[in-house]
């Protein structure tokens, strides 16, 4: 029972540390992921690339938040 406890304690503490580092890696690298997401830091210069985006995602029947 102890065993299990601390078993399910360490596998909810990896969840939480992969969560984090996919953070730092998304906010330091580019990957597919990454370039898809329109918030973006490493690819949002100006606010023209997000009324790029929307009008792309609109022509393609997608919305953004």
């Amino acid at each position: 029972m102890a065993v299990d406890k601390e078993r399910d304690r360490l596998e909810k503490e990896n969840d939480d540390l992969r969560a984090i580092l996919k953070q730092y890696l998304d906010g330091v690298s580019v990957n597919e992921d990454v370039i898809n997401n329109p918030t973006n830091p490493l690819v949002i210069v100006n606010q023209r690339l997000q009324h790029t985006l929307k009008a792309r995602n609109r022509q393609k029947g997608e919305y953004l938040l």
